[in-house]
């Protein structure tokens, strides 16, 4: 079934979360930064490597390094980060 609109299975930067390069972060931030930006966070991807980790606890700290991409499910077909930030 194909649905035009809704939420999809996304992969983001990192700085579309607010994170750059060299920050070390919680991954609960990551949570909360997708919230305020209506994307639930599934996991995460480093230095674009196919591997995924999902499920990821709270309290685990990551080194943002470049290439870190976040996996998210929203709806973002039309979604501008500077406008979503307000």
């Amino acid at each position: 079934m194909v649905v035009g609109e809704g939420n999809e299975l996304n992969i983001v930067n990192m700085e579309q979360l607010g994170f750059q390069a060299g920050e070390k972060v919680l991954f609960g931030e990551i949570v909360e930064n997708g919230k305020l930006l209506k994307m639930s966070v599934m996991g995460y991807s480093v230095e674009g490597k196919m591997k995924v980790a999902v499920g990821v606890a709270a309290d685990v700290e990551m080194d943002m390094v470049e290439g870190t991409k976040i996996v998210v499910v929203a709806d973002i077909v039309g979604w501008n980060y500077d406008e979503s930030r307000g």
